[in-house]
């Protein structure tokens, strides 16, 4: 994703992240590898944290969302991604959020304009203006704040309530 672009949408996720979910964090920012993602997290007991975690894709203008958990308290970046009803390993699960409505999505995106991987061969990124990209910022992170409100908090509150019942 384009630098400027990469901004606007980090900008438009935490606001409505904070919006929607308070109690999630942003972390200090991570180094290496990782260094180029938002996890936000949330330790709603001393049994267990919470993550949220924004990553913008390297080469096309989308981000993924990833959940997870961890009894360690850190977010769990050698943890394999699964489905959220997988097993935890040590005490810690991660997941790309798609994977709560849809199983088979590993690898759903929220597009910032056109989904240029759907397009015919033929296409080129230039033909969608920076201008029209922009302005599909505000529906795109709309959508995805509903399903972080409808399917990723709702889960939370199942793994809390599993924890409290252990």
């Amino acid at each position: 994703m384009k630098s400027k672009l990469k901004r606007l949408v980090r900008k438009h996720f935490s606001e409505v992240l904070v919006a929607v979910a308070p109690e999630f964090q942003l972390m200090p920012a991570l180094t290496g590898e990782l260094a180029d993602i938002d996890v936000y997290s949330w330790r709603p007991n001393d049994e267990i944290s919470l993550f949220l975690m924004f990553q913008p894709d390297q080469r096309y203008d989308c981000f993924y969302v990833e959940a997870a958990f961890s009894g360690k308290h850190l977010w769990p970046s050698f943890v394999v991604p699964g489905l959220p009803d997988d097993a935890p390993h040590d005490g810690e699960l991660r997941f790309r959020i798609t994977r709560l409505w849809d199983p088979k999505q590993n690898f759903a995106a929220w597009w910032i304009g056109k989904n240029f991987r759907d397009t015919k061969a033929s296409a080129s990124p230039l033909e969608q203006t920076e201008s029209e990209q922009v302005a599909s910022i505000p529906k795109v992170i709309e959508n995805c704040r509903n399903r972080i409100v409808e399917y990723v908090i709702p889960y939370f509150q199942r793994v809390i309530q599993g924890i409290k019942s252990a």
